[in-house]
């Protein structure tokens, strides 16, 4: 379902949330020192959200050009955080604990489980990153050549026998990883919400698997479009997702296009019913 104009009842509590691929705080095409300051926070700092669930972030201070002024405020603005192993983080206005999580993640499989405080409900939070293609810098030159309509026949069959394996090879690993999560969820009572990077589209085998019979993707019941929220290397899809279950209502989910990472973050609204 799309909608521009959800809306709860005016005495249910209100917060959003924000999933973003930070790429170590990095930036993606311009040199940090163009900026003198960390684009990311910056952003992070303006949009506002409750809670930020960040990928690829393992302390906010580690970023080029990150000031101290900067990391002074995001502490000020989130008094509650967690800056996480292999890049899982948190930054929260409300007040939260980390839950022990039975999956062993590592470079290519990150999950992380809070649980937050908010207004009266408690709500698990897992942030999660799944696997990814693993493309080499050449691979992405030629899947950039395939798309613009300038590959070789030697090049399609380099094609067939490299990228379509590495593809391959990705959807089963995060088949396996979406059935860990699927796992963990179903140990978990209550209210949930999980978000991050999926490496994958909308409605692919992971997201199915993950979402079972009780969640629900708030994109497609609060967004509008096919929000791209991963541009580089001419790959341009939604892989970012914001999934809930419990008594909460998406309001809006937007997709804002600021540049700084090779992501771009989703913020949805939720209700508390």
């Amino acid at each position: 379902r799309l909608s521009d104009n959800r809306s709860a009842d005016a005495d249910a509590p209100t917060f959003s949330l924000m999933t973003y691929n930070v790429l170590n705080l990095n930036e993606y095409r311009t040199p940090a020192t163009d900026f003198g300051y960390n684009r990311t926070l910056n952003y992070i700092l303006k949009a506002d959200p409750d809670i930020v669930a960040l990928q690829e972030c393992a302390d906010i201070s580690a970023g080029a050009s990150t000031g101290k002024s900067q990391v002074d405020s995001i502490c000020k603005r989130y008094p509650y955080r967690s800056m996480g192993e292999n890049g899982q983080s948190l930054l929260s206005k409300y007040p939260f604990k980390k839950l022990p999580i039975d999956i062993d993640d590592n470079s290519s499989f990150n999950v992380k489980a809070y649980q937050l405080t908010i207004d009266t409900l408690e709500v698990t939070l897992l942030n999660v990153h799944l696997q990814s293609i693993g493309l080499t810098d050449s691979d992405k030159e030629l899947y950039r050549q395939l798309t613009k309509g300038k590959t070789r026949r030697d090049e399609l069959d380099e094609i067939k026998t490299g990228l379509l394996d590495k593809l391959s090879a990705a959807f089963i690993a995060r088949a396996g990883q979406a059935a860990i999560v699927r796992n963990a969820l179903d140990s978990i009572k209550g209210p949930v919400i999980l978000c991050g990077d999926f490496n994958d589209i909308p409605g692919c085998y992971a997201q199915r698997t993950i979402m079972g019979d009780d969640m629900h993707d708030a994109f497609r019941e609060a967004g509008k479009g096919p929000a791209i929220t991963y541009h580089a290397n001419r790959l341009y899809f939604r892989i970012d997702h914001i999934l809930y279950r419990g008594p909460l209502e998406p309001l809006k989910v937007s997709r804002p296009k600021f540049p700084s990472s090779d992501h771009y973050p989703l913020i949805a609204t939720f209700a508390i019913e």
